[in-house]
This record gives C-alpha cells, sequence and structure tokens, in this order.
C-alpha cells in the first residue's frame, strides 16, 4: 500500500530527526558511511523517507552526498573549522549580550545546577583517580550538558531567528568537536576550568552585564576553538 503524502512526510521528518540527533550525539563520527537501507531497518522505515532525510541533511551541509556513491557524514577541513568558529564567537557573543537583558530566573537557575554539577564532576575526578570518563554515557552527559547551558543562553535572547541560525550551526559544532570523544582530554582540571568559566558567565547574565557575557562567550569560543584545532 502506498503512503499517502502526510504519512511520507511524517516518516521522512522522523528519519531526519533520527540521523540529526545521531549526529549531534556524535554516533556518526566525520566520514562515517550512511547507509540507506541500514538507517530504514533501525527506524522501522522504508527507504524512501530515509533518502529524503538525507537529502535534507546534505542541503544544510551536515553529511555529504555523491550521486551514485551514498552519504557519509562531512570531513571537515581547517578551513571550515575556522569559518564554524568564527561564526560561533560572532553570534553566540551577541545571543549573550542581549540574554543579559532577557534572562528569566527559571534559565537562570538550571545555568547554575549544570554548573555545579560540572565542579561536582570535577572534585570527584579529582578525589578519585579512577573515576573517568572512559565509558561512552559518560561522555555523552558531558557533551549533553554543555550544549545544553549554550542553547539556554542563545533562546535567553529571546531572538527567533538568531536562535535558528543557531541550532542549526550547533549540529555542525557537535560533528566536528571531535576532541569530545577523547576521554583522556576530560581531565579534573579542564573540567574545573570549564564549571568555572562558565560560573562566571552566568553571575554577568544575573547582573545583566551585557558585555560582561559578550566577552566571556567570546573567551569561551575561542578556548573550544584552539582545542579543536590543536587535536584536528
Amino acid at each position: 500500500m502506498q503512503a499517502t503524502p502526510l504519512e511520507s512526510n511524517t516518516a521522512s521528518q522522523r528519519a531526519y530527526d533520527y540521523v540529526r540527533l545521531k549526529l549531534e550525539n556524535g554516533d556518526y563520527p566525520p566520514g562515517t558511511r550512511l547507509v540507506t537501507r541500514t538507517i530504514a531497518k533501525e527506524i522501522g522505515s522504508s527507504l524512501n523517507p530515509v533518502r529524503e532525510a538525507l537529502g535534507r541533511l546534505s542541503t544544510q551541509g551536515l553529511i555529504d552526498h555523491v550521486p551514485g556513491s551514498g552519504s557519509s557524514v562531512r570531513q571537515p577541513n581547517q578551513k571550515e573549522i575556522v569559518e564554524l568558529y568564527g561564526l560561533r564567537e560572532a553570534l553566540e557573543s551577541q545571543a549573550a549580550y542581549i540574554a543579559a537583558t532577557n534572562i528569566r530566573a527559571n534559565e537562570l537557575a538550571e545555568l547554575t545546577t549544570i554548573c555545579e554539577n560540572w565542579q561536582q564532576l570535577a572534585n570527584r575526578l579529582q578525589s578519585q583517580p579512577d573515576t573517568s570518563f572512559d565509558d561512552k554515557e559518560s561522555r555523552r552527559q558531558w557533551i549533553e550538558s554543555e550544549k545544553r547551558f549554550h542553547r539556554i543562553v542563545i533562546e535567553a535572547a529571546r531572538n527567533d531567528l538568531l536562535a535558528q541560525v543557531c541550532e542549526d550551526y550547533l549540529v555542525l559544532s557537535s560533528i566536528f568537536k571531535r576532541h569530545l570523544q577523547q576521554s583522556a582530554l576530560l581531565t579534573p582540571e579542564l573540567v574545573s576550568q570549564v564549571a568555572k568559566t562558565h560560573t562566571a558567565l552566568v553571575e554577568s547574565l544575573r547582573a545583566g552585564d551585557g558585555e560582561s557575557a559578550r566577552r566571556q562567550t567570546a573567551a569561551m569560543i575561542q578556548h573550544g576553538f584552539r582545542n579543536t584545532l590543536r587535536l584536528d
């Protein structure tokens, strides 16, 4: 039985959401071949919705598609990494500047909780040398909390267009940030430093100091940029 247009669109969106989340979570590292038949089997779909989803992701620049050869996850070059982080610094710094005026109490509370969790993790790593990020779930939680932090700040700017642009490149950034998959880099010192810098940003937002929030966000993104280039 042939799917109706509505059913087809729903299946295509489901396939798109599935692959995009995999990309964002680092389950598909750069260079991974995306096999249409395998993805369709994983989500219980026919092949066409998956093809449509992969075509959409290719248009967005998240994957590469070569007719006759299939699709694969983007392998960024240094130029693309430089451009991405330049864009992040410009847009997220502006978002933080605006958010200092518009951020809500519940958002500040969630940001504070994330920072407190990071500091607790740093303390645990420091006091228990056997604790590490060797398991995939620990790394996933770290990545998720970092992404959540940045999304809250962006959402707090209350600018729908800015939020949409940022959302698209945050997924691309997740693909590019291969260093987050290397557990040896997530040391107690790094985690503690991240907690301190992000806590300082939260305090600037709480104080309504847009200029300070802008500077701190720029510095954080520049630090991430240097780490990414160092490991590229």
